[in-house]
């Protein structure tokens, strides 16, 4: 009997140790997955200040959905938490305090909302670039000008964190795909496009398994 419980004390340690092995392996690949660097260079486009074509942005704004994730005032919001797993908060668009819309320059506008990268070079999480990455330059400057015209609202957000198992389970592909990953970073910007509102809630599903 003891030589029974001594084999299987072996075996189960072996099985713990190889389990905790493949965690630190994939919790490794997880980590280098969420801070990759893209080095996505974001084309220089007009933005108008027309009226017309800031309603034209506020249009897109709407069938894009953006209120879905930014918050109805864009105020950004605490998005998707699970304690010990993850936070993403989505980013106050505005000029107001704790927002980016004082600090993007077009640029960093064209890179997020057409590539899914933000301006630290990380992928953005639950960014639907892939939806946008073919608007033309047009809706593009219409949208950035909307978003630009956005009234102030003071909202501090936390930074975005992946814990320990958030790592692991990105690692092993348990996570929905990032948009950055998705795109064809040298093919954007082929004309006006305008999703279909299912392809949009397609797009965020993925996250409600968790």
């Amino acid at each position: 009997m003891k030589k029974v419980l001594k084999w299987f004390g072996i075996v189960l340690g072996g099985l713990i140790g190889i389990l905790v092995i493949a965690a630190i392996a994939l919790y490794l690949l997880g980590s280098a997955k969420f801070s990759k660097n893209y080095n996505v260079s974001a084309s220089v486009i007009p933005v108008p200040t027309d009226d017309q074509s800031i309603q034209r942005g506020k249009h897109l704004a709407t069938i894009f959905m953006c209120t879905g994730c930014h918050s109805e005032d864009f105020s950004g919001k605490e998005y998707f938490t699970i304690p010990g797993m993850l936070n993403i908060p989505t980013p106050n668009l505005t000029t107001g305090d704790g927002g980016v819309g004082g600090l993007y320059s077009v640029e960093d506008w064209s890179r997020a909302i057409r590539h899914g990268v933000a301006v630290d070079g990380r992928a953005i999480f639950i960014m639907m670039s892939r939806q946008y990455a073919h608007m033309s330059d047009e809706d593009l400057g219409s949208l950035i000008a909307y978003l630009q015209s956005l009234p102030p609202i003071d909202n501090q957000l936390s930074q975005r964190r992946l814990e320990f198992l958030g790592l692991v389970m990105m690692g092993a592909g348990m996570m929905p795909p990032l948009a950055a990953d998705q795109i064809d970073h040298s093919n954007t910007q082929v004309g006006s496009v305008e999703p279909e509102v299912s392809d949009l809630h397609m797009h965020r599903m993925p996250w409600r398994k968790f």
